[in-house]
């Protein structure tokens, strides 16, 4: 079967830096590549790497270079001109996937292909304009509910999480779990994500003598993504005496998994009401055994459970104290059995087991 796989205008394919979108969908043609499946992605062009090239067993079509501002009406601007560049630049395939805003609006599909949208991120009324796809992929249930409140038909919704590298992101670093405990944030440096939450947090802890130590990773520029280094250098006077490390982004899989392994208890305090779509990295952490911990988001109701980390609410008067509380109930009790018990209960998003769900979608379309 031919797959085209048209990612967004600001990531190349594999991305050099971020991009997690564009590296979720290559680990899923590199393994539906493995069974046997052609596949192409569309993407942006990047320095040092060819217009058309291959990539692992995929065939990568490059094509413009634009780079994000975080000015939402220049960032679409440049989406729409990149996707009716590139909507002329699609092979003929059996199936064509795009998480791309403007791409399914620019384009139609051929008679003869099955045409999927991943919606990634919390909807903006932009569905309607999204009639003439087969089916909208989303990552969660939390997100399913925000698409059909748009008025998409439900037959035309199906949930296929965002998948982690399990072979990178394991549990076969063993930790031993004594103080002091070690707490990491691994994702983008912005307001939405709650890290003030997790720093004052971190005060209340020492303040009752826990022995704590605090990593915070992540990209933190507006082009990737992140709040600008004003914005983390305002992080770092509110945690100035604090155990709390800020550490420069890291993009390599490998040495993310060591920072996660690292850690005892990986801390996700989101606040995205709007933003947070699934979580992948409380699930990376999951993966090595790190313990979650993470806001009262529904998108997250996917992966937590009784078994799976705990919950704060982000809502409440004083999310701090709220935090604080579920970081000492994260270190209570078996460490070890929860430890093991999370890194199984990851391996429900592995790259085969979303490839698995992703074909049974296609064939599920293809014989309606």
């Amino acid at each position: 079967m031919n797959f085209t796989i048209v990612t967004g205008a600001f990531q190349p394919v594999p991305p050099a830096a971020g991009g997690a979108v564009e590296r979720r969908w290559h680990g899923i043609a590199k393994e539906l590549v493995g069974r046997g499946h052609h596949v192409t992605m569309l993407g942006k062009q990047a320095p040092d790497l060819p217009e058309d090239g291959d990539v692992e067993g995929v065939r990568v079509i490059r094509h413009t270079s634009y780079s994000q501002t975080g000015k939402l009406p220049v960032d679409l601007l440049k989406d729409l001109l990149y996707a009716l560049r590139i909507r002329g630049r699609v092979p003929p395939a059996d199936v064509v996937i795009s998480n791309d805003f403007f791409f399914p609006i620019v384009r139609r599909p051929s008679h003869k292909e099955t045409f999927l949208v991943n919606v990634a991120r919390v909807p903006k009324g932009q569905l309607r304009l999204y009639s003439h796809v087969h089916g909208i992929l989303v990552p969660s249930v939390a997100m399913a509910e925000s698409v059909l409140a748009e008025g998409v038909a439900p037959s035309r919704v199906t949930v296929l999480p965002n998948p982690i590298d399990t072979t990178v992101f394991n549990n076969s670093v063993a930790r031993t779990y004594a103080p002091p405990w070690r707490l990491l944030f691994a994702g983008r440096i912005h307001p939405e994500k709650g890290i003030s939450i997790l720093i004052e947090a971190v005060r209340k802890l020492v303040a009752d003598d826990v022995a704590i130590e605090a990593r915070v990773i992540g990209p933190y520029l507006e082009s990737q993504g992140g709040g600008g280094a004003s914005y983390r250098q305002k992080l770092m006077e509110q945690a100035q005496g604090l155990p709390v490390d800020f550490i420069e982004p890291i993009f390599e899989r490998s040495l993310l998994a060591e920072q996660y392994a690292w850690s005892h208890v990986f801390v996700y305090p989101s606040v995205a009401e709007k933003g947070e779509s699934f979580g992948v990295a409380p699930v990376e952490a999951m993966s090595t055994g790190a313990i979650p911990v993470v806001s009262g988001l529904a998108c997250f109701d996917d992966f937590m459970n009784d078994a799976a980390g705990e919950r704060f609410d982000h809502r409440a008067p004083d999310p701090a104290l709220e935090l604080r509380d579920a970081i000492l109930r994260s270190i209570r009790g078996d460490l070890v059995q929860k430890s093991g018990k999370l890194a199984d209960l990851a391996k429900a998003f592995s790259y085969p087991t979303v490839a698995d769900k992703l074909m049974a979608i296609v064939g599920h379309k293809q014989s309606g």
